[in-house]
């Protein structure tokens, strides 16, 4: 299908064409380069263009055009003396982000709709015909609930307006005031009532089937509050989950429409006990078709707090919220990840991807992330937005990406809380490195003996910095261990704040009273007994063996230096992603 929207660049030049090199005037031409603009870009009709106010002021090396209709809304250009080119216009309609749709596309809509009469004869006919000419607007990012919606009876003009402008222009708090202006006079223009956006929390079950990105396969999403949905029962019955009471929560399955692949399904659930909360993970075994539950944990929900949990199948990523009032909400939103722990084990785990907050009445919201498009944690990013305008700033602080290791009560909710945690965030000591998935070399070479594969997070000493062919090695010590790790699978630097995520190695609990060694081997020298139940930190894979260390606490998810090491087999302990996990799995024993 031919794409509706032209790309900018083009536009631009378009406009610029249509004002002709014989304008009499400065003036004249000046204001049919902006009209130009107008209908070619903006996507006016000339008629409007024709009604516009142009205000022209001399710049120096530019001349400024400022024009307008509703003296709020006003765009302006400016124009090089030198060759009469355009250099920059700017757009009352704006948003915080630069991912919108184009005004050309929201008009030709808004035009469609009512040239049409869509909204005048509501029905199935005219939402399948809207729904086209969204597809057509390729720039257009249809929001789950508009698509939703023009498929549902239920669904009224009024909703698909709202939606329709959520889809353009995102967030409303991240809006110039103009878009909220627009969205209001074109509620006035089709005699519209818009209902106005609270905050609640939800009650039963709400079930919908999607379409998977690649059109293949159906997903079904199911989220719920205050009651547990059917296929959910039996894997609420863990004993684990015995004191607990089912909040909320949502889960997605994917079925291909092909029948020839097994369905597949994630969730997340929330529980209370009196003012504690815990949070589970959900997943659907494709061979025995059963939901199993995975503790997430009992600081990752705000204590005390009603909430609900959606999902967003577009991004795979799971929201909790919490409303304050009927105008006021927080909320964070994650995924869930998978990523290798050793060459033929995964671990999923809960990665956090931003908190929000947002105040409708004051038209505000801050989010706090690890930056955007950025494959390191520990970045505190700020982004406080009002009317549409605002500020961004990063602070640096060691800190886990994953809700298993995450306080929610403590996690920094303000600029100012981000600030301190910048000042008081501990750094990875001086001449310590942190690894990715690696190798343990004897020699500087690939191709020399493996003393293990060292999972992500384990804290190495580095010793020394050798020649490589393709990176320099490190010379590198971890306990009574020492060999060589190819500088690019390890973060070494003088001041060590950001680390890649994931980072956290996975723990262990020994199955009976086991001695912890410092060779592998069982006649070598016993480094410590480890009684039955004790926790140790997986840092790698050798063979039968692996090499631990002891942290000092459960909850400690960044290795210390001094953390006493050694190796055990593999046979005697149990192995999972955190902790809790363990204790859940020593319960079902």
């Amino acid at each position: 299908m031919k794409k509706f929207v032209l790309s900018l660049a083009v536009l631009l030049a378009c406009a610029l064409c249509l004002a002709p090199a014989t304008a009499e005037t400065t003036d004249e031409m000046l204001t049919q380069k902006a009209s130009a603009m107008l209908t070619e870009v903006y996507g006016y009709t000339q008629a409007d263009a024709d009604a516009f106010t142009y205000e022209i002021s001399d710049d120096g090396d530019l001349w400024t055009v400022r024009f307008y209709q509703n003296p709020e809304w006003v765009y302006e250009m400016t124009v090089r003396k030198s060759d009469r080119q355009w250099q920059d216009m700017q757009t009352p309609f704006t948003t915080l982000y630069g991912l919108k749709a184009s005004e050309n596309s929201v008009r030709y809509i808004l035009n469609a709709i009512a040239d049409n009469g869509w909204f005048d004869n509501w029905n199935a006919q005219s939402r399948a015909a809207l729904g086209a000419a969204l597809a057509w607007c390729d720039d257009i990012r249809v929001t789950d609930s508009l698509e939703r919606g023009l498929a549902s009876e239920d669904y009224t003009p009024a909703q698909a307006l709202e939606d329709f402008f959520l889809s353009c222009y995102g967030e409303e708090a991240e809006w110039s005031s103009a878009v909220s202006q627009w969205r209001d006079a074109a509620f006035a223009s089709f005699r519209l009532t818009r209902a106005e956006t609270t905050f609640s929390v939800p009650q039963g079950i709400a079930c919908r089937v999607e379409t998977g990105l690649i059109g293949s396969d159906e997903i079904q999403i199911c989220e719920y509050v205050g009651v547990v949905p059917d296929a959910l029962a039996e894997a609420f019955s863990n004993p684990n989950l015995g004191s607990w009471m089912c909040l909320a929560g949502a889960y997605e399955t994917s079925k291909p429409k092909s029948d020839a692949g097994s369905p597949a399904g994630t969730g997340l659930a929330a529980f209370g006990n009196g003012d504690r909360r815990l949070l589970v993970r959900l997943y659907l075994d494709a061979d025995t078709k059963v939901w199993h539950t995975v503790p997430v944990g009992e600081a990752a929900l705000l204590s005390g707090r009603d909430l609900y949990i959606t999902y967003n199948s577009d991004k795979r990523r799971f929201t909790l919220h919490y409303p304050v009032s009927d105008t006021e909400e927080e909320c964070f939103q994650c995924k869930l990840t998978e990523y290798y722990t050793t060459a033929d084990t995964t671990a999923t785990v809960c990665e956090l991807v931003e908190y929000r907050h947002t105040d409708l009445t004051a038209n505000t919201s801050l989010v706090i992330d690890s930056g955007t498009g950025t494959a390191y944690t520990g970045w505190y990013t700020v982004t406080a937005t009002k009317n549409g305008a605002g500020t961004q700033k990063q602070y640096l602080a060691l800190a886990p990406s994953i809700l298993e290791y995450i306080d929610a009560d403590a996690f920094p909710k303000t600029e100012e809380a981000c600030a301190r945690a910048e000042a008081e965030s501990a750094v990875i000591p001086q001449g310590y490195g942190v690894t990715q998935y690696i190798h343990l070399r004897e020699k500087t070479s690939s191709h020399s003996k493996d003393l293990g594969t060292y999972v992500r997070g384990t804290l190495v000493e580095v010793l020394d910095t050798l020649p490589g062919t393709a990176f320099p090695w490190y010379h590198v010590r971890i306990g009574n261990a020492e060999g060589y790790m190819s500088s690019n699978y390890v973060e070494y630097s003088d001041n060590m704040k950001s680390l890649p995520a994931y980072i956290a190695p996975c723990m262990a609990q020994a199955k009976g009273s086991t001695a912890l060694k410092d060779q592998m081997n069982v006649f070598s020298q016993t480094v410590t007994d480890l009684p039955e139940g004790a926790l140790v930190r997986v840092l790698a894979v050798c063979g039968n063996w692996l090499h631990v260390s002891v942290p000092a606490s459960a909850d400690d998810w960044l290795m210390q230096p001094g953390e006493v090491c050694g190796y055990v087999k593999a046979n005697a302990v149990v192995q999972a992603t955190t902790a809790l996990q363990l204790k859940w799995l020593s319960a079902q024993q």
